[in-house]
């Protein structure tokens, strides 16, 4: 495996499964913390940090055009903020804090 190959596959980890992995540790720190998702300020910050760290590994791929790019990071972007946001709702439901 050469260099060029474990830059991309870093970029892949950074796009896809680290964005989740944030939102997952930060709304269950929550409770481990003895307090709720809704007060837990580190989660709500974790959305944002999870988009700009997804946001930012997408944009680092190539494609054909500026406008095809950012038309995927807007996207990629929304989707992204709406499975994190799922993801906390999971997190939350799992501790018994389900609606």
């Amino acid at each position: 495996m050469n260099f060029r190959n474990n830059i991309v596959l870093i970029r892949w980890v950074a796009v896809l499964p680290l964005p989740f992995i944030i939102a997952l540790f930060s709304s269950q720190s929550a409770y481990w913390f003895g307090s709720i998702l809704s007060a837990w300020f580190p989660a709500k910050v974790s959305i944002l940090v999870g988009l700009v760290i997804g946001v930012a590994g997408l944009s680092f791929f190539n494609f054909k055009g500026p406008r095809i790019k950012a038309l995927c990071l807007v996207l990629y972007a929304l989707v992204l903020f709406v499975f994190l946001g799922f993801v906390q709702f999971l997190t939350a439901c799992a501790n018994g804090d389900c609606l």
